[in-house]
């Protein structure tokens, strides 16, 4: 392989490894594909496709059947998020966090939490719903491996649709 596409795999590669007899081996490197897809979501040019008007309503809604957990709904109000179990805290830099095991901020990012306050009932739910999407917004405006991967995507974003009645019902008329 020669030429950029050769220069952008040895730069995606891991550093050089030795094993045990010294041989030095390199680590496997990230496709082409994901390298260039990564650049250009982080690029100022992936911004201008972003920007537009959005569609004025949904044809329809498929509604969420799933039922929220009253516990789970109950820690989110207190500031925790639990995701597999396991606690997050909700503080200012919850959006921002890198550090945390990458399936509990999936979780955290794909909203499927939402049904758990919904079901809990109550403006304090609704209230806090919509803060969060607010500051989700506020805080991803620029591309990350995590929040904006695929599936966590697509969840986000079924999970707003499917529950918009319940997140106007606490937002500012703005919302």
């Amino acid at each position: 392989m020669t030429g950029v596409a050769s220069l952008m795999v040895k730069s995606a590669a891991s550093p050089d490894m030795s094993d045990e007899a010294g041989a030095v081996r390199v680590a496997p490197a990230r496709s082409l594909r994901q390298v260039v897809r990564e650049i250009w979501y982080r690029s100022p040019l992936y911004n201008l496709v972003l920007a537009g008007r959005p569609p004025a309503a949904f044809l329809a809604v498929a509604p969420d059947l799933w039922p929220g957990d009253a516990d789970r709904a109950e820690a989110l109000l207190d500031g925790r998020l639990l995701v597999a179990g396991r606690p997050l805290a909700l503080d200012a830099d919850v959006w921002r966090r890198t550090d945390a095991d990458p399936l509990l901020l999936a979780g955290l990012h794909g909203f499927d939490w939402l049904r758990d306050l919904r079901d809990h009932g109550g403006d304090d739910g609704a209230r806090m719903a919509a803060h969060c999407i607010e500051s989700w917004i506020t805080a991803n405006a620029r591309w990350s491996a995590v929040a904006w991967s695929d599936q966590v995507l697509a969840a986000r974003v079924v999970n707003w649709i499917r529950h918009y009645d319940f997140l106007a019902s606490g937002a500012p008329s703005d919302f």
